[in-house]
């Protein structure tokens, strides 16, 4: 565990798909580690809404909720530019967690 404080320790990240699952597990074991601000980038404003809260009382000013699609270019920019802002100007770690399968059956 003290290798993955050592790495997150100060560090400002993004999490696509940060509202729910794999990404807000990532953004609240960064978080823990010590990580000097995460983002979540999500398109599900009412997980985002209350999970950036919840967050943000066990970790006080530290998480930042951006809505975001990610299949929208000038969505991501948006997001990118406020994510730098909350994190004094830098972006450590973008980890691009977000994802969509086939809309329709897949036969392999």
């Amino acid at each position: 565990m003290s290798e993955m404080k050592d790495y997150y320790r100060d560090k400002v990240a993004v999490v696509t798909g940060g509202a729910s699952g794999v990404g807000l597990a990532l953004a609240e074991a960064m978080l823990a580690a010590g990580a000097k601000r995460v983002v979540l980038a999500d398109f599900n404003d009412a997980n985002l809404a209350r999970e950036t809260a919840r967050l943000n009382a066990a970790h006080p000013g530290r998480a930042l909720g951006v809505h975001c699609d990610v299949t929208r270019e000038e969505e991501v920019k948006a997001m990118i530019a406020q994510a730098a802002e909350f994190g004094g100007w830098r972006v450590d770690l973008l980890c691009n967690n977000v994802g969509t399968g086939p809309e329709k059956r897949l036969d392999i």
